[in-house]
């Protein structure tokens, strides 16, 4: 329980209370089960401070030092925390949904199974946090900076991550149906087993990212730089482009073996040297794909629209290929 003391201080107000922290900078305040809805708690200092199970729901907490305070379990839906510092915080099993975070600090913080649907984090850093099983449906990540952050097991369906950088992240059994990765930066990240049905992809940036096993069924790939991804077909788990728009993007130097690109949009798309041994390319659309170096071996390309391709027939790999109905 919030210690009586810290609450009368509190209710001088912010500049009282931040006079007063600066004098005894080595105290840890106790604010936890601490009701403080609907407070304007603008610029205040809270570092270090037990918030653990706090009502903050509609506070205004612009531009406040929350450096390592431990907001665990605390109700902040629909509070504004824009510009707000939360390095190093720890806020596991907290209610985020609907919050404003937008350029917010949360360096190395701790967000594991929070609930942050349709929370605002445009701009914001979430470098080397941990968001794991979060839900951030419907989330606000435009720009936001979440390289090396873990996301493992998250719900990010139909979260907008437009711009934002995920490089060498770990999304491993993330769910990003329906999402929107415009220009996103996905370089080296880790996305094994993740859902991107319908999600839009369009210009973003997964080279040598590791989508072993992904779901990309009916997803918008077209211009994205796939050049040195690992799709690679394991355990029985088949990576899914089926019906994928992928016109124009870059898959030079990627493994998709055994992935499977049925009735997907390759047209003038590079797939110079990568690897697609025993993938499945029914019906899909080459027309124009360049395939210098392109290993094909044992694919399925029945039906499949060769036409136009730009190859050298001698370094392509097409050993044990089924092209019954293809058009060359």
């Amino acid at each position: 329980m919030a210690e009586r003391r810290y609450l009368k201080l509190l209710k001088k107000g912010v500049g009282a209370w931040n006079a007063w922290r600066a004098r005894h900078p080595w105290h840890a305040p106790n604010l936890s089960d601490a009701d403080l809805r609907n407070a304007n708690l603008s610029g205040i200092n809270f570092t270090e401070t037990n918030l653990y199970r706090a009502f903050l729901a509609r506070a205004i907490l612009r531009g406040a030092n929350l450096y390592r305070t431990n907001l665990g379990g605390s109700d902040l839906s629909n509070a504004t925390l824009a510009r707000a510092n939360l390095v190093l915080a720890l806020l596991p099993g907290a209610n985020l949904s609907e919050a404003d975070l937008s350029e917010a600090d949360l360096y190395g913080s701790t967000l594991t199974w929070t609930n942050m649907s349709r929370v605002n984090l445009s701009g914001a850093s979430l470098r080397g946090s941990d968001l794991s099983g979060a839900n951030l449906q419907g989330a606000l990540l435009t720009g936001a900076d979440l390289c090396q952050a873990s996301l493992k097991g998250a719900d990010l369906s139909g979260a907008v991550l437009d711009r934002a950088v995920l490089r060498e992240a770990n999304l491993s059994q993330a769910v990003l149906r329906q999402a929107s990765l415009r220009k996103t930066n996905l370089h080296a990240a880790t996305m094994h087993q993740v859902d991107l049905r319908r999600a839009i992809l369009r210009g973003a940036t997964l080279e040598r990212a590791c989508l072993r096993g992904s779901v990309l069924h009916q997803a918008e790939l077209r211009e994205t730089n796939l050049s040195g991804a690992d799709l690679w077909w394991t355990q029985g788990v088949k990576t899914c482009f089926g019906e994928s728009d992928l016109r124009g993007a870059g898959l030079r130097y990627g493994k998709f073996n055994g992935a499977s690109f049925a009735g997907a949009d390759l047209s003038e798309a590079d797939l110079s040297h990568a690897c697609f041994n025993r993938a499945d390319f029914y019906l899909a659309n080459l027309r124009g794909a360049r395939l210098q170096g392109t290993d094909l071996s044992w694919a399925d390309l029945r039906g499949a629209n060769l036409t136009r391709l730009d190859l050298n027939l001698h370094a392509v790999d097409l050993s044990g290929a089924a092209l019954e109905g293809a058009l060359l």
